[in-house]
């Protein structure tokens, strides 16, 4: 936590040095997710891992047969968050269960390069692709503050590894990756 103390002891000819000093230990681990697209699936759906886990431990289920994206951030049978797009897939809503909205992600409806704003929490981030050989999505504010990561990887089935700084909720990072793939890869 923020204004704790550090303790260093050393010894150095057969003396004891000590010294403390008040440190700022916060933490910037980001956070990882791996998004994984199931196959033959009637509906979009996609595993969730957190970290390092071996099994997928949310699930992100899709509607079947509707005529705009709509898909549930599920942690066993609760729903967690849900994404709603529009038609066009150029905007997409995050909301929490209880429906109030958690951030909006933006496509261009033209555009040559694969771009995406993400706004949430009074905060804008801009990410562009870095073309078709290299599929990295760096989110970040216009300091260059990159606040999330997404690498598209390459396989049969889809897969996002997902890296988010600390202050960005899960359900931000998990679902703007689905925004993503949703908008450029279905």
């Amino acid at each position: 936590m923020p204004g704790s103390r550090v303790v260093v002891r050393f010894a150095c000819g057969g003396a004891i040095f000590s010294f403390s000093r008040a440190v700022d230990v916060r933490c910037t681990v980001m956070a990882a997710f791996e998004i994984t697209q199931r196959l033959m699936a009637l509906a979009s759906a996609y595993e969730v891992k957190v970290g390092d886990e071996s099994e997928a431990s949310l699930l992100v289920q899709g509607t079947f047969a509707t005529s705009t994206p709509k898909l549930a951030l599920l942690s066993g049978t609760a729903i967690v968050a849900t994404l709603r797009g529009n038609l066009l897939k150029t905007k997409f809503i995050i909301a929490d269960a209880a429906g109030a909205e958690l951030g909006v992600v933006n496509f261009p409806a033209v555009s040559i390069r694969k771009t995406m704003t993400l706004s949430f929490g009074g905060r804008g981030y801009h990410a562009t692709s870095g073309g078709v050989s290299t599929e990295i999505y760096q989110c970040a504010d216009n300091d260059g503050v990159v606040a999330l990561e997404l690498r598209k990887g390459v396989g049969l089935r889809d897969r996002f590894q997902v890296e988010a700084k600390p202050g960005i909720p899960r359900e931000i990072a998990i679902l703007t990756a689905v925004a993503i793939h949703s908008r450029y890869y279905e």
